[in-house]
């Protein structure tokens, strides 16, 4: 801050620092600074020589601008559009959602209530006379960094770094109440439920076992070191299956929690971030260049390998639903594949995503994908060959997990902790809408008769690899049904 009483002699009065200072606005004495990786710096600049920060609010990555009219914040984000923060209390700002713009955002303008952007997309008008519509219901902080979230009924459990797993009431969205919480040894990076026990892997602390029958008071039950970083685990009936980074998959019985006992491991070319498990056939990402490996797993001691997919790298999350595999690739997306015959793998589709996804979930026909600094993300794969995005939900920082019960989605939070989102009012799919505006006429019917003469997938509304007559018939169907 500068004193110019003077032109001539400009004086140095004070300063208030961030590392990545990308926009800055004035209101009165209260000055509004964004961070590229903090978020949005409210100060009390009526002391220059003595700023005071009043609060932090975080945000995603990718902010610049601010403007601040009335009570109201309007950050520039880059990736996602206008952020909108109620800063009535500049102590207490509250996060109110997001004005969607198309392309990337640069820079905008709030007058009166009306506000202009501009970005790739060229010029953008929002009216912001009511506030942005938002699916937000309740989030609580915990203490470290959210990694993965597992719902069960109305209980939610955080595998929160260094400080364990953190047992949170969900009952009442709005009011996330932490009931209970055990400090693990080692990073908790993943966890799953069964019943009333909780198997965590923990980093250099390998396999921890814990009971939850009383959420307010965890309890150890017992422990097996892994000898390398345990990052996942997956459980089926008494066995354990743990993503073991350098060490491959490690398979452990649990038939007795308080004494888990080796049953044998499968040593991959590669590091090993995440595991899925079917029945007696494990799915195990094989490290940054080697895709992944389907294995039989019906006698852990003596471990048969059934097929192989070396055309991927980089996949860190894997899930199966009955014969399609959704493998989560790094820094691309997501790849769909068709697993019912493991000797010949075959690609479904791409679904390429910005960002870093890190982990999904699958709910019936959507795929909701925890995008990093793109928060989660929603996409339609009632047509697999052709997938088709939702909607999104951003989050203050970085989305690695999410979890998804009824109409609600629990999003692990790196820094904010867990977001609880209503997805009652997320866009239907409309199979028929080709063309993507919402509106159904003679554009979508061209739309497939061009995909039906080149033999597109988007023209194969039966999903069978055929382009026939029944084809036509399932697309007039969803064409008179008309969109949600």
């Amino acid at each position: 801050m500068v004193d110019v009483s003077d032109p001539t002699e400009p004086v140095f009065v004070g300063s208030y620092n961030t590392p990545h200072t990308r926009g800055f606005a004035l209101d009165g004495t209260i000055a509004y600074v964004t961070d590229s990786l903090t978020g949005l710096h409210i100060v009390d600049v009526s002391d220059p020589k003595a700023p005071e920060v009043l609060a932090v609010q975080s945000l995603s990555l990718s902010v610049s601008g601010v403007s601040v009219v009335g009570k109201m914040a309007y950050v520039n984000n880059q990736d996602r559009g206008l952020q909108v923060i109620d800063v009535s209390n500049p102590k207490t700002p509250e996060f109110l959602g997001t004005y969607d713009t198309p392309g990337n955002l640069r820079d905008s303008a709030v007058i009166g209530t009306t506000a202009y952007a501009i970005g790739s997309s060229g010029l953008v008008i929002i009216d912001v006379s009511e506030p942005v519509a938002t699916p937000y219901l309740g989030s609580i902080d915990t203490p470290d960094f959210a990694r993965t979230v597992t719902v069960v009924g109305t209980t939610a459990y955080v595998a929160d770094g260094e400080s364990g797993v953190q047992i949170v009431d969900v009952s009442d969205p709005a009011a996330p109440i932490i009931l209970g919480s055990y400090d693990t040894p080692g990073t908790a990076t993943s966890l799953t439920v069964v019943g009333t026990t909780v198997y965590i892997a923990d980093d250099y602390a390998g396999l921890q076992i814990i009971k939850v029958s009383d959420p307010t008071s965890p309890g150890f039950l017992g422990s097996y070191d892994t000898p390398g970083r345990a990052l996942d685990v997956a459980v089926v009936g008494t066995t354990a299956y743990i993503a073991d980074l350098t060490e491959g998959m490690q398979i452990i019985d649990v038939s007795d929690p308080e004494d888990p006992v080796y049953l044998g491991h499968r040593n991959t070319l590669n590091a090993v971030y995440s595991v899925d498990v079917v029945g007696t056939t494990a799915y195990v990402p094989n490290g940054n260049f080697l895709g992944f490996e389907i294995i039989d797993v019906s006698d852990p001691t003596s471990l048969d390998i059934l097929g192989t997919d070396r055309n991927l790298r980089d996949v860190i999350d894997l899930k199966i639903v009955g014969t399609i595999a959704f493998a989560v690739v790094q820094s691309f997306g997501i790849r769909i594949m068709d697993v019912s015959d493991p000797k010949s793998i075959k690609s479904i589709a791409w679904l390429k995503t910005l960002g870093n996804p890190e982990r999904l979930t699958i709910v019936g026909d959507r795929i909701y994908l925890a995008n990093h600094r793109f928060g989660m993300e929603i996409y339609d794969i009632s047509s697999l060959a052709d997938p088709m995005f939702l909607g999104f939900y951003l989050t203050t920082s970085f989305a690695y997990d999410v979890d998804v019960v009824g109409d609600t989605a629990y999003i692990a939070d790196q820094v904010s902790g867990l977001h609880i989102v209503d997805l009652s009012e997320c866009p239907k799919s409309c199979a028929a809408d080709l063309t993507n505006d919402g509106i159904l006429d003679f554009f979508d019917v061209s739309a497939f008769l061009d995909g039906f003469g080149n033999l597109d997938a988007v023209a194969d509304f039966t999903g069978d690899g055929l382009f026939d007559f029944f084809d036509v018939s399932a697309f007039l169907d969803a064409f008179g049904a008309g969109c949600p």
